[in-house]
């Protein structure tokens, strides 16, 4: 039934035996139920099917209940769903019980070093553990920056936390938890990447040169006297040999080396078993 509501008409209505709809011809959507009971409630209807309770009309006046079913029908304009809109919304956890939590859980199954990582968020970020996600934002990270300047931390140690809380937050948006991350402007401090060149001091470069002049002195004395490196040293061989046949040569003792030892030392060959010629076989024992 359509009709020019007036609080005068609404309050003269009066119950049938079925429920009846009285729908307001100043604004559309705008709908009076009365029941057979008596009971008395305004509706915003705003698509077929689809309405909001507003109120008793006992309690609700018309031009009251007039600028509620304005304000949805506004809502429903602005493309906003008023149902959805209405529904309790889901309690917003803490960071503290967000990554212990759901976090906690998928870090386990995802980082090696997942113990690490939750660790560091509770140590570096204690200030913002009972402070719900969406009340987080990048004000909040940036004094904590600033106070961890002045604790002396540097400034790769800090990048290095703001990317886990913000890869922390990534997560809640991609669980629906959050709409967007509210850390996502927060930049990362600049770092001297550039090697800084340290000169010698005068007592570093002095025992830098004596120790390279120490060098040369072994070199050239292992150039001058061959027989001191390990693999010019005689055999025991060739000292008995030359102690056992004096000859008339240089200091009346013989020069020559055994051949045992030429082979041991790979002067010579040595003809095997089955190697006629003079050359020697592996399977031939020295």
């Amino acid at each position: 039934m359509r009709s020019a509501l007036t609080q005068l008409v609404v309050d003269k209505i009066t119950p049938t035996q079925r429920p009846v709809e009285h729908r307001d011809t100043r604004l559309k959507g705008l709908v009076l139920r009365v029941t057979p009971g008596g009971a008395k409630s305004w509706y915003c209807e705003f698509a077929r099917g689809k309405r909001v309770w507003l109120g008793r009309a006992d309690v609700l006046s018309l031009s009251d209940a007039r600028e509620s079913a304005r304000g949805i029908l506004a809502e429903v304009f602005q493309g906003i769903d008023p149902i959805e809109a209405r529904k309790p919304k889901a309690e917003m956890p803490t960071f503290g019980a967000y990554i212990e939590g759901d976090y906690a859980a998928w870090a386990k199954a995802s980082q090696k070093a997942h113990e690490q990582n939750i660790k560091r968020l509770k140590t570096a970020f204690k200030a913002l553990l009972k402070k719900p996600l969406d009340k987080i934002n990048a004000l909040d990270v940036e004094r904590w920056r600033a106070k961890e300047v002045d604790r002396g931390l540097s400034n790769q140690t800090i990048n290095r936390d703001i990317a886990s809380i913000k890869a922390c937050f990534n997560r809640a948006v991609d669980w629906e938890i959050l709409p967007t991350n509210p850390l996502a402007k927060v930049k990362k401090a600049r770092v001297d990447d550039c090697l800084k060149v340290r000169y010698l001091s005068a007592e570093e470069e002095a025992r830098l040169r004596s120790a390279i002049e120490d060098r040369e002195e072994r070199r050239r004395a292992e150039r001058d006297n061959p027989s001191a490196r390990t693999g010019d040293r005689p055999c025991a061989e060739t000292a008995q040999a030359g102690a056992a046949r004096p000859t008339g040569g240089r200091a009346g003792w013989s020069s020559a080396v055994p051949a045992q030892c030429a082979l041991r030392q790979g002067r010579v060959a040595r003809p095997g078993p089955q190697s006629p010629g003079g050359r020697w076989h592996p399977d031939h024992p020295l």
